[in-house]
């Protein structure tokens, strides 16, 4: 879906209040951009970069609007060096939407350039497939548990499990570099 979990909010925002001060972001899989809406607030006057794979979501969602730059691409192709530093990233319910080994690549990729990453992703069965004509909404890899997200990213100093009526999404926090 293009809108992520509204549960693990309240804990990244705790988070995000730990590290101090955050001058760049940058944002995987945008979707609506309920990231930017929601945490441009507590990183004033940093630089929020986006990057959306499907090009009817800026428009519909007015992601231009919410970030400074957009970048129309998927996430297993941007370079990420090129980008340059960011403070924070967020991969907020999307890397669901690729393996577990093309998840494992990009986290990688990113941790280089990259201080803070947060991932939220569902955890256990949580089946879907396109959402408003969009083939990347549908879910590849299924993430069972805490531990499996362990299992397969390297760097997660925490993280939290949060539940609502109809699902569990695991979030886990990445410290890396710079």
């Amino acid at each position: 879906m293009p809108y992520s979990a509204e549960v693990s909010k309240p804990w990244i925002g705790e988070k995000l209040r730990d590290i101090g001060e955050i001058k760049r972001v940058l944002d995987i899989g945008v979707g609506a951009g309920r990231y930017s809406e929601l945490f441009r607030p507590l990183c004033k006057d940093a630089e929020w970069i986006g990057v959306e794979i499907f090009r009817p979501y800026i428009e519909r969602f007015g992601l231009t609007k919410l970030y400074d730059e957009i970048i129309e691409q998927d996430a297993r192709s941007v370079d990420y060096a090129k980008l340059g530093n960011f403070d924070v990233a967020f991969c907020g319910d999307v890397l669901e939407h690729m393996t577990k080994d093309e998840a494992k690549t990009v986290i990688d990729m990113m941790v280089r350039y990259t201080g803070n990453i947060f991932i939220s992703v569902p955890l256990g069965e949580c089946p879907q497939g396109e959402v408003y004509g969009n083939q990347h909404e549908a879910h590849v890899s299924t993430y069972m548990s805490i531990d499996d997200l362990y299992d397969v990213f390297s760097g997660i100093v925490a993280h939290n499990v949060s539940k609502n009526k109809n699902y569990t999404i695991g979030t886990v926090w990445i410290r890396s570099y710079t």
